[in-house]
């Protein structure tokens, strides 16, 4: 291998470095402790908070926001032809909002973000949050009524890979230097099996938090 060579060699590694410092990150596993208080391994400062109770009331609200297209006018040849258009878009962000009472009488306002849950008056419902510092993330919605569990990918996503950015530059840098990827695909499809494991099993101390909590509303 010529000096030339080794030189672009490890310059492309290089490159490469931020994004394997990504995947590394997102490859830890991603598990609530068993008594449901906080997460385990590396994302063990990540505090869980529950709270179970009957449904008394809910509602959903939908947010609608979005900017108008820009419109350019297009001449051929000196002459008028029409209008060409560019930008504008469309957003709309869902709210869930319902009240819990649980086992002592207290009344507790939940509201979640793009969860689209399923939840009614008389439903048992838990709500977990995660929180470090001053940051706080709605987490799950277990409806132990229907046995359906909610939540929004983008709150594991902040946690497990948090600087959006930064995410965009790593990858952005590892596939510029022609060797990287793979490494992205990597990345793209370990995050989505951390997140779909949560799902399934990390997330199992909630349920069962919530299920014994749940047997103090019935007593």
């Amino acid at each position: 291998m010529s000096g030339g060579t080794s030189a672009l060699l490890f310059v492309a590694v290089l490159m490469c470095v931020p994004m394997i410092l990504r995947l590394l990150r997102v490859a830890h596993p991603f598990a609530i402790n068993a008594d449901a208080t906080r997460f385990t391994g590396r994302y063990a400062r990540w505090q869980v908070t529950t709270i179970t109770g009957t449904v008394l009331a809910s509602k959903t609200t939908t947010s609608v926001q979005g900017t108008a297209p820009t419109y350019t006018p297009v001449y051929l040849d000196g002459s008028y032809v029409g209008q060409a258009s560019s930008g504008g878009y469309v957003t709309t962000t869902r709210y869930d909002t319902f009240r819990l009472l649980d086992a002592v009488g207290q009344q507790h306002s939940v509201s979640v973000k793009n969860f689209h849950t399923d939840v009614n008056p008389g439903d048992v419902v838990t709500a977990a949050w995660a929180s470090k510092g001053r940051r706080k993330r709605e987490l799950v919605v277990a409806n132990h009524t229907t046995r359906k569990l909610y939540a929004n990918d983008v709150t594991i996503h902040e946690m497990t890979s948090p600087h959006h950015l930064r995410l965009i530059g790593s990858a952005a840098l590892a596939i510029c230097s022609l060797i990287g990827f793979p490494l992205a695909m990597a990345y793209i499809f370990v995050e989505r099996h951390q997140r779909k494991t949560f799902y399934r099993k990390g997330v199992q101390p909630v349920w069962a938090k919530g299920r014994r909590d749940a047997q103090a509303l019935a007593a």
